[in-house]
């Protein structure tokens, strides 16, 4: 995917909810405390994906003792390599047009191996894509991957922080276009219920909204 420019990142965790929660029951105080540390710890501002797996009983008190450090991910992304930490967590960022999102699903074998009883978070910090990620007519759509792997979790939600609104060349992205993107990834294995956006609104704390409601899309998920 050519997006030269872009600050984009991409992040796949894996956690456990409590007995009895629900895809659609997650609780959006939790998902936003890992996100908004995930976010932080590798500082993202470029073009990277990233999964991680939680352990059950995981203290969010405690993410710094569990992620990997900065360090150890960044120094493996600068040689154009896959970090990879057992069971635990993949990283990686975009080369040579293959996406980053697909690089880290292709090797995620081991986090579904280690998936009973826990809950997939993907997360994007440009979504959704209507160029090429969510159209799946582009011979660089993430739909047909996303649609292999998610269904391994059979609790899931797909994460983004801003809205793509431009393209690599600063183009507006016409907002129906963005609309139908979203659309597409509501439709896809991810569904409707399970698209979030968590970001921080203008004087306002860090949150997580959903991106639906019922068969209609939220505002702030189609605008900056």
């Amino acid at each position: 995917m050519k997006m030269a420019g872009l600050c984009w990142m991409t992040v796949a965790l894996v956690f456990f909810l409590s007995a009895g929660d629900s895809v659609t029951a997650v609780n959006r105080d939790d998902l936003a405390k890992i996100v908004k540390f995930m976010v932080d710890r590798y500082q993202i501002n470029n073009q990277v994906s990233v999964a991680v797996n939680t352990p059950v009983n995981q203290d969010l008190n405690r993410l710094d003792e569990f992620f990997a450090t900065a360090s150890d991910v960044t120094e493996t992304l600068a040689q154009n390599s896959v970090f990879v930490d057992d069971s635990k967590m993949v990283a990686a960022k975009p080369y040579k047009n293959v996406h980053a999102e697909v690089r880290v699903l292709k090797n995620m074998n081991n986090l579904i191996n280690m998936k009973d009883g826990k809950y997939l978070v993907f997360y994007s910090f440009y979504s959704p894509c209507d160029g090429h990620c969510m159209n799946p007519k582009s011979p660089y759509t993430i739909i047909p991957k996303i649609n292999e792997i998610i269904p391994n979790w059979s609790e899931h939600v797909f994460v983004f922080s801003k809205v793509f609104d431009r393209t690599s060349s600063g183009t507006p992205i016409p907002r129906e276009k963005t609309i139908e993107a979203l659309n597409q990834l509501g439709n896809s294995a991810v569904g409707r219920n399970n698209v979030y956006r968590c970001y921080k609104p203008q004087n306002q704390d860090y949150q997580c909204i959903n991106c639906f409601n019922g068969a209609s899309y939220v505002e702030e998920c189609v605008v900056n």
